[in-house]
């Protein structure tokens, strides 16, 4: 863990003698516009996350002559990859509580958020190491497939991205900070 989710945690001896931890850092919060639950946010991510895995692997079952290529084959295995990382991710988020932690936020949002940005540059170079590849060599049935799908799997990757823009992760109020605006209210108003 490092120093900034460590400091968050404090030694608590128990009445039977035992020690525990506890949490008493910030806490965060996937923040929605327009009331939209906050399950419901995490399980679109889930699912398109999962459906943009599910794209890839049936595009690589397809087994196009794009993909006996070195230069289609690095941008493939790089989005499978990502993909497959922000399935996990989405699904590490999907069993967390609403109200995160630092250590929750950082591990599950902030590295699903980083795998759509890197998603988002390598299912590009996908989609045009696929579409040299249908000038420069004689493309089957299998290859414009297969082009089709790198684009659904780039709208689905666009997709989650958006959602990941329009509901951020914003730290909530400590209870300190709760405090001190009710005590500075109570002044205000005499």
């Amino acid at each position: 863990m490092n120093k900034k989710g460590l400091k968050d945690y404090f030694e608590i001896q128990r009445p039977d003698g035992k020690t525990t931890w506890e949490y008493r850092g910030d806490y965060y919060c996937i923040q929605s516009e327009n009331n939209t639950p906050i399950k419901r946010i995490k399980i679109s991510f889930l699912v398109y996350s999962f459906l943009n895995v599910a794209l890839l692997i049936l595009e690589g079952f397809l087994d196009p002559g794009s993909l006996r290529r070195l230069y289609c084959i690095i941008p493939y295995l790089v989005v499978l990859f990502f993909s497959m990382r922000a399935l996990v991710k989405a699904f590490g988020l999907y069993r967390t509580p609403d109200k995160m932690t630092y250590r929750q936020k950082e591990i599950q949002l902030s590295g699903l958020y980083i795998s759509f940005r890197v998603l988002l540059v390598a299912i590009a170079l996908l989609f045009t190491a696929q579409a040299v590849y249908m000038f420069i060599d004689a493309p089957k049935t299998k290859d414009f497939i297969a082009l089709a799908l790198s684009a659904v799997s780039a709208i689905v990757v666009y997709k989650n991205y958006k959602i990941s823009k329009l509901h951020p992760c914003n730290k909530l109020p400590s209870i300190m900070q709760i405090s001190a605006i009710q005590v500075q209210n109570d002044i205000d108003n005499g």
